[in-house]
């Protein structure tokens, strides 16, 4: 899953095509040093639900049974959430400086 990323000024507004958890986006914009951080999700296409690690661990709708609906072979690795926010923070080196 591909993250975007739009940058005016000192706003930085970040995107992901899943439906990601809102503790997820919340550490999403925490991780920017950007004084206006901006997330969305289920943007420009959705892979489904990205759950964060403790959610994962407890299943349920997001976690087990909605993969099938979008076709997947099962459900995302409990790793997903570690791995999407260490490819955002790679590209956030590339926007605004660090102080």
């Amino acid at each position: 899953m591909a993250a975007g990323f739009l940058q005016i000024g000192e706003m930085v507004w970040i995107s992901l095509g899943a439906e990601v958890f809102n503790q997820i986006g919340i550490n999403i914009k925490s991780i920017t040093n950007s004084p206006f951080p901006f997330f969305s999700s289920v943007t420009n296409g959705s892979i489904g639900y990205l759950p964060t690690k403790a959610e994962h661990a407890l299943g349920g709708y997001e976690v087990d049974i909605s993969p099938y609906f979008y076709r997947y072979p099962g459900r995302l690795q409990d790793q997903a959430e570690r791995i999407t926010i260490e490819d955002i923070n790679k590209h956030l080196g590339n926007l605004l400086p660090n102080d």
